[in-house]
């Protein structure tokens, strides 16, 4: 089937290195288009991409206007990400980033495999509810990734939301197999121990230096209240005092200078961390709207299977009583403003 290739929809992949793209629009432009894309034709005319997104970025780099497809049926959302990872994996090994971008994904669908499993009473119904749903799906993606067990699944996830406090190198390495992720998520842990001892320590400081700032200016203010005794003769402490105060007064600026010098270091490690943790929750923030998107989807699915077989109700209309037609008429009626509405924010 030949389509216009601006048609197709490319949705959030799991891949992101997709190797010599240049090699390969050279050899397709050698030997033509051996193996087309695969897509799913969607209803308002585009078609949405199933497979093969390295050929389809290689034909655009070369300026193709349309290109030769085949056309898949619907599919699940479990089905679509079971045929990426299989595509993929067959050329080139997923990282562990993205392989955990996948187990995100699958995580979302086996929640709610397994929701529906203790809803029908097949889980052990002694478990709480909302830690049998996590732990059992949890632990059906992490057997599925041959991950191991849970806690490694969790530190993988912990790795890839805290990659900045790795070094470049480190997190290379670890994506790539050749750094253990024991020991990656013990070196993130260790880095953000230490920043909390710094901060720690620097208040600790300013604390120190708070007190001996108040303690001179006390021993200033003392000096300064002593009575002025107009005395041709000066008393006898006079200019070990004078000595004193010239020293308590260095010491104070002194005190004052580094007082503000870690005060500024502090700040800073303050405002280092703040944006730390403000990437932190943007991540965290768009593998939730990734995360509902797939859970909305998997939502419609089941809807379209469990209602979809009762249209023929809008043909039977007239043989339901006066309530039972208001109510389907709302019910309708109700479907049909939420998914305009819907349509009308994508618009």
């Amino acid at each position: 089937m030949l389509i216009d290739i601006d048609k197709i929809k490319v949705e959030n992949r799991i891949r992101k290195d997709f190797g010599n793209i240049t090699e390969l629009a050279e050899d397709i432009k050698q030997n033509g288009l051996i193996n087309p894309p695969v897509v799913i034709a969607e209803s308002d005319g585009t078609f949405t991409l199933l497979a093969g997104e390295r050929r389809l970025r290689a034909m655009r780099s070369l300026g193709y206007k349309q290109v030769e497809v085949r056309t898949w049926g619907s599919l699940t959302d479990e089905q679509k990400l079971n045929i990426e990872i299989s595509e993929n994996e067959v050329r080139k090994d997923f990282s562990k980033s993205e392989r955990i971008e996948y187990a995100r994904r699958l995580e979302k669908i086996e929640s709610l495999k397994a929701k529906e499993r203790m809803l029908t009473g097949k889980s052990d119904p002694t478990q709480n509810f909302a830690e049998g749903v996590t732990g059992e799906a949890t632990q059906i993606v992490a057997k599925k990734l041959g991950i191991g067990n849970k806690e490694t699944y969790r530190q993988e996830k912990y790795i890839v939301d805290n990659a900045d406090s790795l070094t470049p190198e480190d997190f290379t390495d670890w994506d790539e197999g050749k750094l253990s992720t024991n020991k990656a998520y013990l070196k993130i842990k260790a880095q953000l121990q230490e920043k909390e001892n710094q901060i720690a320590g620097y208040e600790l400081k300013l604390k120190r230096i708070s007190e001996l700032t108040e303690q001179v200016t006390a021993l200033q203010k003392e000096l300064n209240n002593r009575p002025k005794v107009e005395v041709e003769v000066k008393p006898a402490d006079y200019d070990d005092l004078v000595t004193l105060n010239r020293e308590r007064a260095k010491d104070n600026q002194k005190l004052r200078s580094e007082y503000d010098t870690k005060c500024k270091e502090l700040n800073n490690l303050k405002e280092q961390i703040r944006l730390e943790k403000e990437q932190s929750i943007k991540k965290q923030s768009e593998n939730k709207i990734i995360d509902d998107a797939i859970f909305f989807c998997a939502k419609i699915d089941s809807f379209i299977k469990d209602v979809g077989g009762l249209a023929y109700l809008s043909d039977k209309i007239e043989h339901l009583p006066s309530s039972e037609k208001k109510a389907y008429i709302k019910a309708v009626t109700l479907v049909k403003a939420w998914a305009d509405n819907i349509l009308t924010n994508i618009e």
